[in-house]
């Protein structure tokens, strides 16, 4: 594991072009800590599958995208399209329901949903809840908030503009005992009602979205007054030239995002740290539709 970890390191240092130890001891330490840890799997080798493959691919600069993921994502400038979003996300639906991503980002979610939990921020959602994740991807967000509600009952809705990723989504949910309503749709304009949601989240989305303002005036369109807002966002200097330069999303400073959550009618925002190996990449904004 540890050859696997130094050439991805490697590959990753070469095209970004620095000396980047993104996969240190530390991250490698983490990472057989989780791979034993995990449900069904006996040994870490089993969890080396993906990641060879990522490493091989990283080697050829091709990534998981292959040539034609890699030839639709590098050299254009400017933001990318919807079409071109969906082709990327479409050709790598696999990477994002990997190992690599549960042990990066779905411990981090769980812990960030729990603690929130623990400190009754959820509290003023009754009953059962509406929730919808916009740019849901694998699932991995919606997977979590299920575990962290310790199974309360929940109405579950996903949208994304990638039809594989939504496969994958509903593959997840489905094996937590979860019948989610997952369809097609664009973030800026969402298929719902004024005030139909108690909560509604969103993870590592408003990077690819070109006016991210819009996105969050109708994240808050769709929930009811004094619902709960929960949002995922890039580090401004996250380690990830080369999850940029395929994936084409871009950063946000902090300063930045909390004007347009402000402007979106946001309130009551604070900010949390991710947990793990994923602290180096994300970080987490909660806040309020005021009644």
């Amino acid at each position: 594991m540890h050859e696997l970890a130094n050439r991805t390191e490697a590959a990753i240092g070469h095209l970004n072009g620095n000396r980047t130890k993104l996969f240190n001891s530390d991250y490698r330490n983490q990472l057989a800590k989780m791979a034993r840890a995990e449900e069904g799997k006996t040994s870490v080798a089993e969890f080396l599958g993906p990641q060879e493959k990522l490493v091989r691919l990283l080697e050829t600069g091709f990534y998981l995208a292959g040539e034609k993921g890699m030839k639709a994502a590098v050299g254009r400038r400017g933001p990318p399209s919807k079409l071109q979003i969906t082709k990327i996300y479409d050709a790598t639906a696999g990477y994002w329901d990997s190992f690599i991503q549960r042990a990066a980002y779905g411990h981090a979610y769980v812990g960030l949903l729990r603690h929130l939990r623990v400190e009754h921020w959820f509290d003023p959602l009754r009953g059962s809840i509406r929730v919808l994740d916009c740019g849901t991807g694998s699932g991995l967000l919606l997977t979590s908030l299920i575990k962290a509600m310790d199974r309360r009952p929940m109405e579950l809705f996903g949208i994304d503009l990638s039809t594989k990723m939504l496969d994958h989504a509903r593959r997840r949910l489905t094996a937590q005992g979860a019948i989610p309503e997952l369809g097609v749709a664009d973030v800026c304009s969402l298929p719902f009602r004024d005030c139909e949601m108690d909560l509604v989240m969103g993870a590592l989305v408003l990077e690819h979205v070109a006016e991210p303002v819009v996105a969050l005036r109708e994240m808050m369109r769709v929930v009811r007054p004094n619902a709960r807002l929960v949002l995922v966002t890039t580090r401004p200097h996250a380690p990830d030239v080369l999850y940029r330069l395929v994936f084409r999303y871009r950063h946000f400073r902090y300063p930045q995002l909390l004007t347009w959550m402000g402007e979106a009618g946001i309130r009551e925002i604070c900010s949390h740290q991710l947990a793990g190996i994923a602290r180096w990449f994300g970080h987490a904004f909660v806040g309020r539709k005021p009644e």
